[in-house]
C-alpha cells in the first residue's frame, strides 16, 4: 500500500516516519514509493514533540527495512532480524508494550487466524500452555518471539499465529517516548486427544 492508498486526513496529528525518520505530512507526496506499514494509534513523543500517534512507511527502494531490521513477508509487522548488540533493550517500561483493544481481543484474533475457537471449550479437552518472549521496537514492530519452554507440535502453530497478528502491538513508552522494550507472556489453550488446539483460553504477562 502506498502512501496515496489512504487518507491521511483523518490522523490529526499523527508523525509520519519513513525509513525510520521523522517527516513533514506535507511532504508525503514526494516519496511516491513510500509504503505503509504500521499505524500506531497510542500518543507519542518524537523529536521533543507529542503526537496524537504514529504513521510508518518505508521506501519502496528497501526490499525490506533498512539494516539492521528485515521483515518477514508473510508478517508485515515482524523483523526476522534484528541487532539488538548496540542499542538499549529496556526490561520494563512506564507503559509496557500490549495489544491494541486489549488481550480478550488479542486473543480473539490469534484464534481467528489459527481456525480455533477464541474460549475454553466445554468438551472433554486437556488444558497446556506455552510461554514466549519477544522485543517490541520504537516503532511497535515484532522481533526476536521464542518459546522458553519444552517444544511440543502444537506450538509452532501458536507462534506463527503470533507473528501474523505482529501489528496488533503498541511500544512500550518510557516518559510518553516509545522505547525498545523486552515481553513475555504465557498463552493457555485447550488441546483434545489428538493434540490439536480447540481454543485459546487467557493470556497473562510474566
Amino acid at each position: 500500500m502506498t502512501y496515496s492508498s489512504v487518507d491521511y486526513g483523518s490522523f490529526e496529528n499523527y508523525a509520519c516516519v519513513l525509513d525510520g525518520k521523522l517527516i513533514r505530512r506535507n511532504a508525503l507526496p514526494d516519496y511516491p514509493d513510500a509504503i505503509l506499514y504500521k499505524i500506531c494509534p497510542e500518543g507519542i513523543k518524537l523529536n521533543g514533540h507529542t503526537y496524537a500517534g504514529a504513521i510508518y512507511f518505508y521506501s519502496s527502494k528497501h526490499s525490506a527495512l533498512p539494516d539492521p531490521y528485515a521483515k518477514d513477508p508473510t508478517a508485515p509487522c515482524y523483523l526476522t532480524k534484528f541487532d539488538t548488540s548496540k542499542i538499549s533493550v529496556f526490561n520494563a517500561t512506564e507503559i509496557m508494550p500490549k495489544p491494541y483493544g486489549g488481550e480478550t481481543t488479542y486473543l480473539k484474533n490469534l484464534a481467528l487466524s489459527m481456525g480455533v475457537l477464541p474460549q475454553k471449550a466445554r468438551s472433554h479437552l486437556t488444558s497446556d500452555s506455552i510461554t514466549v518472549r519477544f522485543i517490541l521496537t520504537a516503532s511497535a514492530m515484532l522481533t526476536g518471539l521464542e518459546s522458553i519452554v519444552p517444544s511440543k507440535p502444537e506450538h509452532a502453530q501458536i507462534l506463527e499465529a503470533i507473528k501474523r497478528n505482529s501489528c496488533l502491538w503498541s511500544a512500550g513508552k518510557q516518559s510518553g517516548i516509545p522505547r525498545i522494550t523486552k515481553r513475555k507472556m504465557t498463552i493457555l489453550y485447550s488441546v483434545d486427544q489428538n493434540g490439536n488446539i480447540r481454543s485459546l483460553d487467557t493470556l497473562e504477562y510474566r
